[in-house]
């Protein structure tokens, strides 16, 4: 297939890449300040960006060519490097031009401050499932985290055009809370939250990242 392949890491022992994970991992790091994880993550998912030849992986083929799922996090990393490297940051906004529709406008908006992917957001919201309640978030549904990072734009950079992703945001933790009146989790005897028997974990894990980005978004908006 002639695709580089070097980079990056394996999902687990099994000597398998998952690129779409790993894409979701990178957007995780940069919230995070992760960068030496991302030294390592962006350089072979922007190989794999630059192919011209689809990458065949059964989990990231999802919009015919599964590059398209890395330019998101693509974004997501110039942010990192803008200061330590900026001709290699500028290099990863040019490529990150298309992907989950929601997820990449919201890391091109941040990484560009270009008002044009705002723009699409508030235009496309309906279709692109951005009041959709849902409180699952995790590499292959990103919906929740999307709109988390909206409500920040709203608290603390005053755009009061996201006023209403505050109120997803909100709903999200109401959601989670047991025996609140919204509440639609699921925890165990031990008070573990509980969303599916297959890597139950990594819910837990992910949920518990955005439970702890919102409170810090809410303490810098006060």
């Amino acid at each position: 297939m002639q695709v580089d392949l070097v980079g990056g890491y394996y999902d687990a022992g099994d000597n398998v890449k998952f690129g779409f994970p790993m894409a979701f991992n990178s957007a995780v790091g940069l919230l995070i300040t992760f960068s030496k994880q991302l030294h390592i993550q962006t350089p072979f998912m922007f190989r794999l960006v630059m192919q011209t030849r689809p990458f065949l992986s059964g989990k990231t083929r999802r919009h015919g060519h599964s590059k398209d799922c890395f330019q998101s996090e693509t974004a997501a990393a110039s942010l990192v490097f803008r200061r330590s490297d900026p001709t290699y940051s500028k290099l990863l906004v040019r490529r990150a031009i298309k992907d989950e529709l929601l997820w990449g406008a919201v890391w091109l908006h941040r990484a560009t401050k270009n008002p044009t992917y705002l723009n699409y957001i508030q235009v496309n919201r309906q279709t692109l499932g951005a009041a959709e309640f849902d409180n699952t978030y995790g590499w292959d549904n990103k919906h929740v985290g999307a709109r988390i990072i909206l409500s920040k734009a709203f608290l603390v950079q005053r755009l009061q055009s996201l006023h209403d992703y505050k109120g997803h945001a909100d709903n999200f933790i109401g959601s989670l809370i047991p025996n609140a009146p919204f509440s639609s989790a699921k925890y165990t005897p031990g008070r573990l939250l509980f969303k599916m028997s297959d890597s139950n974990m990594q819910y837990v894990t992910s949920t518990s990242f955005l439970l702890l980005t919102y409170a810090k978004y809410l303490t810098s908006a006060h």
